[in-house]
């Protein structure tokens, strides 16, 4: 996962989602990247565990190109 993610953000303005199938996946995986990846602030985690106005202020940083990387449960799927 680590250097398919480092691939993946290795160009310009490239963005990379990673939908997990559960919440508990998804924090595990943005600690994993977290503590692996040299530029850890552009990563972001997504779930239902976060509060609306998280949410909303997560996608806005990963729309608008702030975060890189994006974890995320099924939660996203409902509000794209």
């Amino acid at each position: 996962l680590y250097s398919v993610i480092n691939q993946m953000i290795s160009g310009i303005d490239k963005k990379v989602l990673v939908f997990c199938n559960g919440i508990d996946t998804v924090h595990r995986v943005f600690v994993f990247l977290q503590l692996m990846l040299e530029d850890a602030s552009s990563l972001a985690e997504y779930s239902s565990q976060l509060t609306s106005k998280q949410r909303s202020e997560t996608m806005k940083a990963f729309q608008t190109g702030s975060k890189r990387i994006l974890i995320s449960s099924d939660t996203i799927a409902r509000g794209i």
